[in-house]
């Protein structure tokens, strides 16, 4: 499992989104690259949010491209990924210090 990480309020907040293995050519796709791992690397939220709307733009869409890289095993679909998009961009215009990495490996606890 990897996650996107957010990172905020001098580091007193932290969000966390999954993205399992079978997700990851999806979330390629939603971002216009060719792999998903490097899209944030403790990037300010001014510079992310940018990208965020880039990649709801292409959800919205309707892209079938995007709708067929949806792995069938995925219970979340497009509508969720587009809600963690979302979520995702809240925190980052929430939090003018926020910064934002991933897709990082998920550190177990």
């Amino acid at each position: 499992m990897k996650e996107f990480e957010i990172v905020a309020a001098g580091g007193s907040v932290y969000e966390h989104i999954g993205v399992a293995d079978i997700q990851l050519p999806v979330w390629s796709m939603i971002f216009g690259v060719e792999s998903v791992d490097l899209v944030f690397d403790v990037t300010p939220g001014t510079e992310a949010v940018p990208v965020i709307d880039r990649a709801i733009a292409r959800i919205n869409s309707g892209d079938p491209t995007i709708r067929a890289a949806v792995h069938p095993q995925d219970r979340l679909g497009l509508r969720g990924k587009r809600q963690a998009l979302e979520a995702m961009r809240r925190t980052l215009v929430d939090f003018p210090d926020a910064t934002i990495s991933g897709v990082v490996e998920d550190e177990p606890s």
